[in-house]
């Protein structure tokens, strides 16, 4: 029996990367050296045509190995149980990230997603979801403004 789930996540990879390369093909490529912007969508669609085959590949594998090749259902199981909650949690997330991080600053913000982010899943272990939280914040700073010295604001208005 293939397992229907590994055959939609590897269709799904698969179409987000004819998604990508459909998107970049209009744009110069340029090389590894001197990157053009249709560099990365490339190598965003074809990583992820790899990883689309991949998981695909590996369903139809151990299918056969278990001895169901001569019926091959891809798609016996079609209904695939979706739950909200990770889904509406994250959506809160990147909203309250769009509306913060140019009045909070973008350390206070990211601590506030990282926080909210985290309700996604159960069972919230506060101690390593603020230590994770305060450890993303950091990345981000040095990221983005230490790093890349992007113009973002760090702390709040008047801090």
């Amino acid at each position: 029996m293939i397992a229907s789930k590994d055959v939609w996540a590897g269709l799904m990879f698969i179409a987000f990367a004819a998604l990508f390369a459909v998107a970049g093909a209009k744009l110069r490529l340029g090389s590894a050296g001197v990157m053009g912007p249709g560099y990365f969508p490339m190598v965003l669609a074809g990583a992820l045509a790899l990883l689309g085959l991949g998981i695909l590949g590996r369903a139809v594998a151990v299918h056969i190995v278990a001895g169901g090749a001569r019926k091959l259902p891809l798609l016996e199981s079609a209904r695939v149980r979706i739950d909200p909650r990770p889904l509406l949690v994250l959506l809160v997330a990147l909203v309250v990230f769009a509306l913060l991080v140019g009045r909070a600053g973008l350390v206070l913000t990211t601590l506030l997603v990282a926080v909210i982010g985290s309700f996604a899943g159960t069972g919230v272990r506060w101690p390593q979801m603020l230590m994770l939280a305060a450890f993303l914040s950091a990345l981000t700073y040095v990221i983005f403004v230490a790093a890349l010295a992007m113009p973002l604001p760090v702390w709040p208005r008047g801090w």
